[in-house]
């Protein structure tokens, strides 16, 4: 093992690392920590040894971002680096990502919940926030089971068949209380702040199993966008240049052509607020109606995926204004069709070949290629014939858009006629939305219910999308 001093890697060394990191046994951001503090390949996979282990207390804790979670990545390499034994350098890193998403915490919405407060993991599982987590993880389980997710509890496996009154009940028995049942105990937990560990386990459990459930049923139409988030709610726009960035020749003795990059381009995303809420009853959870919590959980996903898809469809369905003050799809951008038609051969490949010929602001070929035929659920049937793999019995036969194109059918579009080709949004820039950077998911609040016993819950989430490129999509109206 090195001596955990930081040195530039060699190219080899890194490209070592990289490759491990890319079988799975660990993240890139370990691969570049251990390449820069001199720690060989061999070794690296004795250290990281503990690596399952660290990604567990991880996932115990639901609501960290993926910033936090790097973090302990990275300080787990740097501690191992260092000799550091593998057990002490996970709870060294879980303390360090614990840390940032504790400053985080005090940033986010204080609303009638108030703050959530940092946590610290200490050494013990056993009470404080590591019963907590435990409580969490089980609870998320539970939550998962019950509308019909999967996930496999790791250090809350004992909660994960618990009722919800002895969650509540070895909570406050932690906290060094005595309730005489389960009924007091669970007043005791929910109380009159929402700063218990039931109630932050409860809510924790909540965002686990959103933000589950948001990546396992996406919208389809989130297939053709490309994913970013921003730091605010500010108006910005993305970048252009000045001239063509096309390498010009330089002739013997001859100047570089520099271009300017400004902030010319279409509109970002601007963030809009969207909430809803939700109560659970102390009866209901006396009861261990999981059913009942289930159906919150069902809810608040099904009005996560619903609030998603109609943002998302907003720039299509509206036919957004671009910033040259023309709608999204029309003649001007060359990306509306002259006359409308059912999607076949002939009106598909008129459509490809509008978006092969596109040409850049400086007359420059982009070379556009479709990836994706979107359509509503009337077309459906059309559409996959369209694009079906076919036996051809001569070479007239042959399909040109056979495998060529993914159909997408999303039932959020209303028109039942038109429908849309677009690029893969890996490759080129077109539909693109958008969270605030600490809301990758929705975020749940809870407090005490006012006017009735339990818990209230809301959703917060913070989104938007728009079109950032005109040439990138391409409409037929239909029929």
């Amino acid at each position: 093992m090195a001596d955990g001093n930081m040195t530039q890697p060699s190219a080899r060394t890194l490209a070592q690392h990289r490759q491990l990191a890319s079988t799975g046994q660990y993240a890139t951001v370990m691969a570049d920590t251990l390449a820069e503090r001199g720690v060989g390949i061999e070794a690296a996979r004795q250290a990281m040894a503990h690596t399952q282990d660290l990604e567990g207390r991880l996932a115990a804790f639901g609501t960290l971002s993926e910033n936090s979670r790097n973090l302990a990545r990275q300080h787990y390499a740097q501690a191992l680096a260092a000799g550091t034994a593998g057990a002490e350098a996970v709870t060294q890193a879980v303390n360090a990502a614990l840390g940032s998403a504790g400053e985080h915490s005090q940033r986010q919405i204080q609303g009638v919940g108030g703050p959530r407060p940092s946590m610290d993991v200490g050494h013990s599982w056993d009470h404080g926030d590591g019963l907590r987590q435990k409580v969490q993880d089980g609870l998320t389980a539970r939550l998962a089971r019950q509308i019909g997710l999967k996930y496999d509890p790791t250090v809350g496996r004992d909660f994960a068949t618990m009722e919800m009154g002895d969650m509540a009940m070895q909570l406050v028995r932690a906290t060094g209380a005595r309730p005489i049942n389960r009924g007091e105990a669970i007043r005791m937990a929910v109380g009159s702040h929402s700063t218990s560990d039931f109630v932050l386990a409860t809510q924790g459990s909540l965002e686990n199993v959103l933000a589950r459930g948001l990546e396992a049923r996406t919208p389809e139409i989130e297939r053709a966008a490309r994913f970013t988030t921003r730091p605010d709610y500010r108006e910005s726009f993305s970048l252009s240049l000045t001239e063509s960035s096309t390498p010009q020749e330089v002739a013997e003795a001859g100047e570089i052509k520099y271009v300017t990059v400004d902030e010319k381009g279409e509109k970002n995303p601007v963030l809009r607020d969207f909430a809803s809420g939700l109560a659970v009853s102390n009866k209901a959870i006396a009861n261990d109606r999981i059913d009942l919590l289930g159906g919150v959980a069902a809810a608040m996903l099904r009005a996560a995926n619903v609030r998603k898809r109609i943002v998302m469809l907003e720039p299509i369905e509206t036919n957004m204004v671009m910033r040259d003050g023309v709608a999204m799809f029309h003649a001007d951008h060359g990306n509306l069709a002259d006359s409308g038609g059912a999607p076949d051969v002939t009106t598909v490949g008129a459509a490809v070949k509008a978006m092969r010929t596109q040409k850049g602001p400086f007359g420059e070929v982009l070379a556009i290629s479709p990836a994706f035929l979107i359509v509503p659920p009337d077309l459906e049937t059309v559409a996959q014939k369209v694009v079906a793999a076919l036996t051809p019995a001569t070479v007239g036969e042959v399909n040109p858009w056979s495998g060529k194109l993914e159909v997408l059918v999303e039932p959020g579009l209303t028109d039942p006629a038109a429908w849309y080709i677009a690029a893969d949004p890996a490759r080129f820039d077109g539909l693109l939305w958008a969270t605030k950077d600490d809301m990758t998911f929705p975020v749940v609040e809870s407090k005490p219910g006012w006017t009735t016993l339990g818990l209230e819950f809301r959703l917060v989430w913070a989104l938007d999308a728009t079109f950032i490129e005109t040439a990138t999509w391409y409409k037929n109206p239909g029929a």
